[in-house]
């Protein structure tokens, strides 16, 4: 089953502000099957898209240019709890979405809610996903 929650944005689970039809994209996650797959949805929806598959890699690109979106998982060598917090801090306007296969509870998903604009359960539906990117315009087949 496949959760999404946003704090801050109308509709639920969606990025608070308009993102461009191209917009930039920066997956960061250590499964690069995961990564691939998440690559070449959102590059077949359009997106310009680009992988990480590790935080040192993905702050490096950060520190370098930010993007539109920043879509990361969370059980990976490097990540801790300040995590979001410093993609934020890198790129304070990019909609970040957190996919992952084992979200915290209570305190600590009510942290990470604080520094993100989704939450996603793992395994992630791609309608969800798109609909989360594009919460406000039509989500064409690929």
């Amino acid at each position: 089953m496949t959760s999404a929650v946003c704090p801050t944005s109308d509709p639920p689970g969606a990025c608070a502000h308009t993102i461009p039809d191209d917009a930039s994209v920066l997956i960061i996650d250590d499964e690069p099957a995961v990564a691939d797959a998440l690559f070449f949805l959102l590059c077949a929806h359009g997106f310009s898209a680009n992988v990480a598959l590790n935080t040192d890699s993905a702050l490096a690109r950060l520190q370098e240019r930010c993007v539109d979106v920043i879509i990361t998982d969370l059980r990976m060598p490097g990540v801790d709890r300040h995590w979001t917090a410093q993609l934020r801090s890198l790129c304070p306007d990019a909609c970040i979405v957190v996919i992952s296969g084992a979200l915290p509870i209570g305190s600590a998903l009510r942290a990470l809610r604080a520094t993100t604009n989704a939450v996603l359960q793992k395994p992630v539906d791609e309608r969800v996903l798109l609909q989360t990117l594009r919460p406000h315009g039509a989500v064409r087949d690929a």
